[in-house]
Formats: structure tokens, sequence, C-alpha cells
């Protein structure tokens, strides 16, 4: 519906013909001509909420010379960026949907090229396994057994304890079990953040914000996309709002340097989480208890 122009067609038609307009009181239950005929438009109207407008020719006349154009939304007379914002909007939503989920939506993230040493040397390796089976949604959780339905004794509940669903995100993030290893690693995070910030000689007030950053990255916030943290296949959360130095240059190398640090230190807490359970999982299995999780 092109609201703008049919608003100026009507304008115009008051304009070159004086036709009165009069206020009319809604849900008075008068009888008389005006009360029934507002009356009558408030049916229509709801009637077409239910049932779908009627289709009226677009005034075009009445529109502006050049104009935005959609083949589904027609033509687009309202804010521009807003519609151009939700237009991308619906589009990443589509492809989060039919590409494993938020964490194969580059664009939410922070933009940044991982070191190549962390995923060639031996010492790295698992943590980098792990990575990759999470990003592909192929970990071995409790909660993804249920699902493929293979037969268990805790309905994809957490096998430590916990009553929530043992997701992945519900592993790294969440399971009390592993809240130290957070907890170490939200240490380690802010230190090293703070040497590489004074490093470069960066005043307190600068640096506070990318400290506070680091620090949340292995717990849910709004610093996340949809407030979940996806710091367990590497991702980091956009930093275009944080300034580092007015040089854009400058800006720009020390937030690709602080999101390898960070990257690499979120990969190895993923790893050693995931080893945890693995060799939890191990040794249940050896003393009998829960064979592999499975019953």
């Amino acid at each position: 519906m092109n609201g703008r122009s049919l608003y100026k067609w009507l304008f115009d038609i008051r304009k070159r013909r004086k036709v009165p307009i009069h206020h009319v009181k809604s849900h008075t239950k008068s009888r008389d001509t005006a009360s029934l005929l507002n009356e009558k438009a408030d049916k229509a109207a709801e009637h077409a909420m239910k049932y779908g407008a009627m289709i009226l020719p677009e005034p075009t006349f009445q529109m502006d010379k050049f104009m935005l154009y959609s083949p589904i939304d027609s033509y687009i007379e309202g804010n521009i960026q807003r519609f151009i914002s939700h237009m991308l909007a619906q589009a990443e939503a589509e492809a989060i949907g039919a590409g494993g989920n938020i964490r194969m939506a580059e664009r939410l993230f922070q933009n940044f090229d991982p070191p190549k040493s962390t995923y060639i040397r031996s010492p790295s390796g698992y943590s980098v396994s792990v990575q990759l089976l999470a990003r592909s949604g192929q970990l071995d959780t409790m909660f993804r057994r249920w699902k493929r339905n293979m037969k268990q004794d805790n309905e994809g509940r957490c096998e430590f304890g916990c009553q929530s669903l043992q997701d992945d995100h519900h592993i790294f993030v969440e399971c009390p079990n592993f809240q130290h290893m957070r907890d170490e690693t939200k240490a380690v995070l802010k230190r090293v953040t703070k040497s590489e910030g004074e490093k470069r000689g960066m005043d307190a007030g600068a640096l506070a914000p990318f400290i506070s950053r680091a620090e949340s990255l292995v717990t849910d916030g709004d610093v996340w996309p949809f407030s979940e943290s996806l710091y367990y296949v590497g991702r980091i959360p956009d930093m275009s709002t944080l300034r580092a130095d007015q040089n854009g240059h400058k800006d720009w190398e020390w937030k690709t340097r602080i999101s390898t640090v960070w990257h690499v230190e979120c990969i190895k807490l993923a790893g050693r989480i995931w080893g945890t359970v693995m060799r939890d999982r191990d040794k249940r299995w050896w003393d009998g208890k829960n064979p592999r999780g499975v019953a």
C-alpha cells in the first residue's frame, strides 16, 4: 500500500474540489449518517485485516520522479534506509536458517584472518578439530545423540548432572562443571588485552572498553548477536563501535591483532572443555557406570 501517494491524491482532490472533512467520534452507537458510515469503515478495515485488503491502483502520478521499487513491495515511499536494513536483516535471517544456524553467519561477527600458525602446529590440533566439529554441528553431545534417536538414559540432558539439555552452547558457555576453566580464560584474556594495549601506548580510557569486551567473550551478553556467545567456534563479536585510535589504519591494526589473540585463547578453552568431556566419558565407560553416555 502506497500510503503517501494516496494521501497526496486525497489532499489534491480536496484542494481542487474543496471537500469538507469532519471528525466523527467512534463507538458512540449513534445512528446518524456520519456515525453509520464510520462504523461501516471500521468493519471494512477489520475485514481487510482478516482476509486481505482490496487492491487499489497505484497513484503513480502523485509519486516522486524517481522511486525505489521492489517486485514484492512495489514502490517504496517510506524510509529507504529502514527498508534496506529490513531487507538485509531478512536475507541474513534466511542465510542463518539455511547455513548451520548463527555460527555460520559471517557478517554478524568481527572480520579478521585467524592466525595460520594455530592451524598448522601439532599442539593446537585438538582445539582446531573441536572448532571444526562445532562449526559443522557434529560434536557428540547428549542432546545431539537424543535428536538422532540414539538410545540413552538421560534424554539429552547434561551428563554432568545438570537438568539442562546438553547442546554445544550449554557445554561451552553454561555448564557449571567448567566454570573454573572459563574464569581462568577470562583472567588470561584480560591480562593479555591489557598487555597488548600498553605495548601500543594506549591510555587507560581507550583500553577499558576492549578489556571489558575481552572479559565478556566466554559468557552470554549484549556484545553477541542474539546475546549468545559463540567463542567456541572461533567467533569474535563485532567491534565496529569500539575505537582505539582516531587514525583508521592504527585502529584496524589493533583490532586485527587483539582479535587474533582472543581467537587463540577462545579455541584453546573450547579444546580444554571438550577434552575434559571426552576423558570423563571414557572414564565412566571403563568404570562401567555409563558406557560412553549411552544406556
